[in-house]
């Protein structure tokens, strides 16, 4: 049988070690998780898609500021 545990939390920090992710929240909780080389770079290509989206909404959002005005 596997456990599932859902955690809801407000960010604070990030570190990215080697081998492992920690994160911190506001209130100072720490959650630590293994990874491995693959991991990183797995989650740094998830990161670099949600970034352009990011940036391309933003963007295009600016563009329809300057238009309206």
């Amino acid at each position: 049988m596997q456990v599932t545990q859902n955690v809801q939390t407000q960010f604070n920090t990030l570190y990215v070690g080697y081998n492992r992710l920690e994160f911190t929240d506001a209130n100072g909780n720490e959650v630590r998780i293994d990874v491995s080389e693959d991991n990183i770079l797995e989650i740094a290509k998830k990161f670099r898609c949600q970034e352009k989206s990011i940036l391309d909404d933003r963007a295009e959002k600016a563009k329809d500021a300057e238009v309206a005005e």
